[in-house]
């Protein structure tokens, strides 16, 4: 069951990435390299992880794609000229979650 935690995690971080670069693009503009691209990365982690189970390969999988998000939402911020106050605090927020889950992860075990 926790798989069906996990993999949406993959997914929705894919998505997100996909939007925060393609969102300064022309209307209907589609993407396809990357479409396939970002398909194809959460077919083989879904596979793998399905048949390994390593939640190691897994949180490095998910990181993976959250610093690219970052990277991606700092580029979105500079080229908008955003609120850097607003970016700060979602940047923020989302890393403190990443990091309560990976403690979670670790140390579930012993904190019970």
């Amino acid at each position: 069951m926790q798989l069906l935690d996990e993999l949406p995690m993959i997914y929705g971080a894919a998505f997100h990435l996909y939007s925060d670069i393609e969102v300064t693009s022309p209307l209907n503009h589609k993407n396809r390299p990357l479409q396939i691209g970002l398909a194809i990365y959460c077919a083989i982690v879904t596979a793998f992880y399905l048949l390994s189970q390593h939640v190691i390969f897994f949180q490095v999988s998910y990181g993976l794609l959250v610093t690219l998000m970052v990277f991606s939402s700092v580029r979105l911020m500079l080229y908008y000229e955003h609120n850097t106050l607003l970016y700060l605090t979602g940047l923020v927020t989302y890393m403190s979650g990443f990091v309560l889950w990976n403690l979670d992860q670790h140390f579930c075990g012993n904190l019970q």
